[in-house]
């Protein structure tokens, strides 16, 4: 008789990052000189570029994107992000990253200290984002207004 232990693991291999879409600020074009140096900063670049008639047109469009996203970069500037959870903070982004980390070690062997690391680690991470987000929620403007409806 032949007896095996065998576990079975999640891959990594395959995961890459993704890389952002870069986002121009657009709303630059609005302005007359803003959009008047644009438009001369491309056709100046696109001068310079050699003749592609004989070329592929992969290799072509290539130029020509890089030309777009150099003027774009350069005179309209990336756009601003936009932050949409105030209460979001480095603290929050270091619990949530102790609580993946112990749900990735539980995944990879469900031993029984390792579920319990786990329990641990979400418990943690759960009240410290709700605590956050509860503070922040009464510290804003307009959100208490039962209270004021009741005085």
């Amino acid at each position: 008789m032949v007896k095996i232990k065998y576990r079975q693991r999640i891959s990594t291999v395959g995961k890459l990052s993704t890389q952002r879409c870069i986002k121009y600020n657009v709303g630059n074009l609005k302005e007359e000189n803003k959009a008047k140096e644009y438009r001369n900063k491309i056709q100046e670049s696109l001068k310079i570029l050699p003749n592609t008639e004989d070329e592929q047109v992969g290799a072509a469009w290539e130029d020509i994107k890089q030309v777009i996203c150099k003027a774009a970069d350069n005179i309209l500037g990336q756009k601003p992000r936009m932050v949409r959870n105030g209460w979001y903070d480095e603290e929050c982004k270091e619990m949530l990253e102790e609580e993946n980390n112990a749900r990735f070690k539980m995944l990879q062997r469900k031993t029984r200290n390792n579920i319990e690391a786990y329990k641990e680690a979400r418990r943690k991470a759960r009240k410290v984002c709700r605590k956050k987000k509860k503070d922040y929620e009464e510290g804003k403007p307009g959100r208490n207004t039962r209270e004021v409806q009741k005085k």
